[in-house]
């Protein structure tokens, strides 16, 4: 998994590699933090959110990579082990949820919900 996550004065960096980037057409999102509502480490089933697919890759319990049309909203996943999924909800912003994996997610969602709470 090669998705990297840091946090630029107020803004925080989604970088993207690999299969990530070429299915999602994306290698860097860059989220205002003061858009960022809620961050939360729930496991993200496969079947959650379903909608349409815009742009990107789904193989069933493989992988769920790119944008998706859902009732909620547009909706972005890198998910490829749900165990290991963050999910940030956001405002004013063109997803309303960008659900992504990562190593450590406890710790990175920690990070940011301390960072937003002192905002």
């Amino acid at each position: 998994m090669g998705t990297r996550i840091s946090i630029e004065k107020d803004v925080l960096k989604i970088e993207l590699t690999g299969f990530d980037e070429f299915f999602t057409f994306k290698r860097i999102i860059r989220i205002p933090l003061n858009k960022i509502v809620e961050v939360s480490t729930e496991k993200v089933d496969w079947g959650s959110y379903l909608g349409w697919r815009i742009l990107g890759a789904n193989i069933p319990k493989i992988i769920k990579d790119g944008i998706y049309s859902t009732s909620e909203g547009l909706i972005f996943f890198v998910e490829h082990n749900p165990e290991k999924c963050i999910t940030l909800t956001l405002k004013d912003f063109k997803y309303k949820k960008i659900i992504i994996e990562v190593d450590n997610k406890e710790e990175i969602a920690e990070k940011i919900r301390e960072i937003i709470k002192n905002r």
